[in-house]
């Protein structure tokens, strides 16, 4: 999992759906398929670890519905945060 300030990516310019980076989506789904193919296996490690960005991007989906009429940050705007 990548936290957003250690990223270059401005997510104030990626598409989004309902406020979450579409990317999300598919990076997400890939994971759900992952975890499933690695219960099918009986890898209980990998399906964990597949599970955890699962909730990941659980908490992003509940936190942008909490925020959901505050507009997305310009990248700039989030480097001033972090200084402070």
């Amino acid at each position: 999992m990548e936290a957003p300030e250690s990223t270059e990516l401005d997510f104030s310019r990626v598409p989004h759906i309902a406020g979450i980076p579409r990317y999300m989506f598919r990076t997400y789904l890939q994971s759900f398929l992952s975890m499933i193919m690695a219960l099918v296996r009986a890898d209980s490690t990998a399906a964990f670890e597949h599970e955890l960005g699962l909730w990941f991007f659980a908490g992003v989906v509940k936190q942008r519905w909490k925020n959901r009429r505050q507009p997305i940050p310009p990248r700039a705007s989030l480097a001033a945060l972090q200084d402070h």
